[in-house]
């Protein structure tokens, strides 16, 4: 007898204590209740984790998500264990013994929901572990991934489709398989289309919520000075901002630039430290340091209710990457200023930085020769090994450059010869190798080390049994003791023989998906190289154009080439938008025209709602607009006339057949 479905809504108010969904999310859920595939398209911090975490508690049994964003896995999982919610993140850098809890967890239903990386699913032994699971939903995360012209395609995405083809059960609706909810920020028509056709989607419903954001404004100006715009941009700022810049050492700079001239201001990168990552992420989000200068590693996951401004120092690849990060201001429903300035020398920066990520042929086959030397392979060895990468030594002993093998080995990725493994913080680990009873008589020996192996006992259960996760900041505010003070009773500890030790460190590695080839056999196909290369030159051209008013090569004129929001929603495959009226375009032809800007707008819109809750004439309107004995200028009255058909052709306003006004939007 199958079990009745919990309310929706009741599930939101008991475990998130809200009373309603956002815009879009109910409806999301509601397909999914009713067993079919779902694509969603949320704007940025639009609450997909919402769409399939309501869901699949209603409908019981285990939830996959799947995600390539570790960080964001983690984020997930401590939020849901805050609310009383089973939930784990199968990860890189987990035990054997660590891992095999996780999965007994979800061989024995204990487990509501679980996070893991689309390779996971390529793995036959994890398909065969949970062939017997109760599954119930899953959920793709960022599927846009998945589509080969897409603006993020990843390879091992491809395997979500292929893994939920090889999955069958009776309780499984009509034999479609496993219900599927994909989710996505920003996916063009073509690349919806992609996701549901890879994904093996049955009759996918599609959730399309606009991407237009009416409350961010646009303004990519020529310069020749992007430190004055930044400055000006900056002398208003009321929350947070985001700079983005191009590299790391780009983000330093111009974080030393605003530090100097009396910004708070600081720079965030992945060549920093996790704890000064983690540390600089807390001193934004408390407004210490408003200011952030990143690179495009800060943001993901990351939902700031107040940020104001997002500054692009440099044009990003494309227009998904663009509305993605430019997306983060304004998530409150709060206004959002987006600047970008530019140059013609960075549009052709982009175009070259596309150029250098696809080394020639022959510079990638030599990236793969070394890589072989580096693993110490010989030919037809290697296959599913993984070994430790450490680019900067690797770079040196092969005499290559830098961005060069980086590049490199990214194309090596896509052509699915080998697997980067991001740098992952590996946790430190700790394991007493003696016997309780020796560790008893040491403790009578020893009597400063005392106190620390208790609260290493208390703390770590199993500590005398295998090597367990180990965190002396942690433990040192369990304890009262410095962090420091147990990390040199630990090393005391380890030089007695005592105690294993490994610290914390940040590893890079790289997975052979096959044995090592002869070079003659490396073949790096076209939708790794060649034809990826023209998709982002594509996109890059796309972006291009709504910067400069120009069209490319054989496109036809776009007819929204006075608003910037027009443009980018026309890309995004909505053409029926109305100008915004806030973007620089907009305000400049408003100002030629002699029509009113965003503010004066809204102020008019305030002045005449309440005069035009009856029907009105348009004379009597701009009488009643003109109480006293002075009648407005002829310039003021053109404006207003501007104004209302604006509104008129809104449908915010009804304009009658006796050409009386009335407003009729809620």
């Amino acid at each position: 007898m199958n079990r009745p479905i919990p309310e929706p809504r009741k599930i939101l108010r008991h475990y998130w204590g809200y009373e309603a969904f956002r815009p879009g999310q109910e409806e999301i859920i509601e397909s999914v209740l009713q067993g079919r595939d779902t694509l969603a398209l949320l704007a940025t911090g639009g609450g997909k984790s919402l769409c399939y975490q309501i869901p699949a508690l209603a409908l019981g049994g285990l939830c996959i998500v799947v995600t390539p964003l570790i960080a964001l896995m983690k984020d997930q999982v401590r939020a849901l264990h805050r609310l009383g919610i089973s939930a784990e993140a199968l990860i890189s850098g987990l035990t054997l013994e660590e891992s095999e809890e996780i999965l007994e967890k979800a061989d024995t239903g204990q487990l509501q929901f679980l996070y893991l990386s689309p390779e996971r699913l390529g793995n036959q032994d994890f398909l065969t572990r949970c062939r017997p699971w109760n599954l119930t939903l899953l959920a793709v995360d960022e599927a846009h991934c998945i589509a080969q012209w897409g603006h993020d395609f990843r390879p091992e995405y491809q395997r979500i489709g292929e893994f939920k083809a090889s999955l069958s059960s009776p309780n499984l609706p009509n034999n479609k398989g496993l219900p599927t909810l994909a989710l996505t920020a920003s996916a063009t028509p073509e690349v919806c289309n992609e996701i549901c056709e890879r994904l093996g989607m049955h009759r996918p419903v599609v959730f399309r919520q606009t991407f237009a954001r009416p409350k961010l404004q646009y303004a990519w100006p020529q310069t020749h000075s992007k430190h004055k715009i930044l400055e000006d941009s900056l002398a208003t700022l009321r929350g947070k901002a985001l700079v983005y810049t191009r590299s790391r050492s780009q983000s330093e700079q111009v974080a030393l630039w605003l530090t100097k001239h009396g910004y708070p201001a600081q720079a965030y990168h992945a060549g920093l430290s996790p704890e000064l990552r983690d540390l600089r992420q807390k001193s934004w989000m408390s407004h210490e340091f408003p200011i952030m200068v990143c690179t495009s590693a800060f943001g993901m996951g990351i939902d700031q209710p107040d940020v104001r401004l997002v500054f692009h120092w440099n044009v990003p690849e494309s227009p998904e990457a663009y509305y993605q990060e430019a997306g983060r201001a304004g998530r409150d429903g709060g206004d959002g200023v987006c600047i970008m300035p530019w140059t013609l020398e960075d549009l052709k920066d982009a175009k070259d930085r596309i150029e250098e990520a696809f080394p020639p042929i022959e510079r990638i086959h030599r990236v793969y020769q070394a890589l072989g030397l580096w693993c110490n392979l010989a030919v037809g060895a290697g296959l599913d090994q993984r070994f430790d990468f450490d680019a900067s030594a690797f770079c040196h002993r092969f005499d290559l450059p830098e961005k060069e093998v980086h590049h490199a080995m990214q194309i090596l990725h896509r052509a699915e010869l080998i697997r980067i493994q991001e740098e992952l913080m590996l946790p430190a680990r700790v394991r007493f190798v003696v016997s309780a009873r020796r560790l008893y008589e040491l403790r009578v020996q020893e009597p400063v080390l005392d106190p620390y192996i208790d609260i290493l006992l208390r703390n770590y259960p199993g500590i005398l049994d295998r090597g367990v996760r180990f965190d002396e900041r942690a433990l040192a505010r369990q304890s009262g003791i410095t962090a420091v003070s147990i990390l040199q009773a630990i090393r005391r500890l380890e030089a007695l023989q005592v105690l294993d030790f490994v610290p914390r460190s940040d590893k890079q590695g790289i997975v052979w998906i096959t044995e090592r080839l002869p070079l003659t056999h490396v073949h790096i196909p076209a939708s790794a190289y060649t034809l990826l290369k023209e998709a982002r030159l594509n996109r890059l051209q796309a972006l291009e154009s709504m910067m400069t008013l120009e069209n490319p090569p054989g496109k036809v004129k776009d007819l929204h080439q006075d608003c910037r929001s027009q443009r980018l929603l026309h890309y995004f495959g909505e053409t029926q938008s109305a100008p915004c009226g806030i973007c620089d375009l907009c305000l400049e032809n408003q100002a030629l025209k002699g029509e009113f800007n965003g503010q004066e707008m809204q102020d008019f819109q305030n002045k005449i709602r309440p005069l035009l809750q009856e029907p009105t004439h348009v004379l009597e309107l701009m009488r009643q607009l003109d109480p006293g004995p002075h009648q407005s200028a002829p310039s003021e009255i053109q404006r207003r006339t501007y104004a209302l058909q604006w509104l008129v052709d809104q449908g915010i306003i009804q304009r009658q057949i006796n050409d009386t006004l009335l407003w009729i939007k809620p």
